[in-house]
């Protein structure tokens, strides 16, 4: 569970973050939070990436943490089979709630807890660092191996002499031709049906259960005959733009409401023999329109 922890003046004049990349840095202080009081966390990237970056699909969240572990703020280990993140001198920067729960993370071997006696906060160069910290490539033992930011289950996407250049130029703005990340596609080609492809632009929460929606649509009609289905939903969304906080959640179950409302409020159609009654039909498409 996510914990709400400070961010300290020094950490926007730290020389080695100040290298990394804005969304490095911005990942760094959301694993402040997402780290518990010993500053370890499963490394789980998906997990990393939801509760850092969920409005950002297109960010790279390992390629961000290989900006992390090369300037000495990230280390990444293995224990019993299970990948763990640490940061190191956790508690140089963060001082966790007493009653916080105990670390249910193994402690990181001790070659990377001696990097607990540097003092973050001192604007050392990664050079001087790394000299002192005398960890190069990866150290074994019977129950952790030290993962460098070289290993192949985190992939550099650049060599890792090129990350300060990298970053380096992006502050020249040398990059700014680089091609930029892809849109998210947030809508479905049309359908062709008209009362579709509105509910589809209204509520975007229907996305994804197409086939569902078009079933749904079809029983829709059925039941309600005597009225125009596409002018009543879009008199539903006005009424929800002029009643925010009526907002509904889930939406095939207002329309039906309101569809079967506005028929009952309107012309009735002809009951054919043998058909079902109106109340029926209702019936049939909130059973289909339930769930969203």
């Amino acid at each position: 569970m996510p914990r709400t922890r400070l961010v300290n003046p020094s950490f926007f004049l730290h020389e080695d973050l100040g290298r990394c990349t804005a969304h490095a840095r911005l990942l760094f202080v959301s694993l402040w939070t997402q780290a518990d009081k010993e500053g370890r966390l499963r490394w789980l990237p998906l997990k990393v990436h939801g509760e850092s970056f969920p409005h950002e699909p297109e960010v790279n969240v390992i390629h961000l943490a290989q900006e992390l572990v090369a300037a000495g703020v990230l280390s990444i280990y293995e224990a019993a089979g299970r990948l763990y993140a640490y940061l190191p001198g956790f508690k140089t920067w963060q001082r966790p709630h007493r009653n916080e729960q105990p670390s249910a993370c193994p402690a990181p071997p001790a070659e990377i807890l001696a990097d607990d006696s540097l003092d973050l906060l001192i604007l050392e160069s990664r050079s001087k660092r790394l000299a002192k910290r005398d960890n190069q490539g990866s150290t074994k033992g019977s129950h952790y191996t030290v993962l460098p930011y070289t290993d192949s289950r985190i992939p550099l996407p650049s060599p890792s002499s090129s990350i300060e250049e990298d970053s380096a130029q992006r502050r020249r703005g040398d990059l700014v031709d680089a091609a930029p990340p892809k849109p998210r596609v947030v809508m479905k080609t049309p359908s062709g049906d008209e009362t579709l492809d509105f509910l589809l632009e209204t509520w975007p929460t229907l996305l994804g259960k197409h086939d569902t929606l078009e079933r749904w649509l079809a029983t829709s009609r059925d039941a309600f005959p005597g009225i125009d289905l596409l002018a009543e939903a879009r008199r539903a969304s006005a009424w929800q733009l002029g009643n925010p906080a009526n907002k509904k959640r889930q939406v095939r179950a207002f329309l039906t409401r309101w569809w079967g409302k506005a028929q009952d409020n309107g012309p009735r159609a002809a009951k054919q023999s043998g058909g079902a009654s109106n109340e029926d039909a209702i019936a049939m498409a909130r059973s289909l329109g339930a769930k969203i």
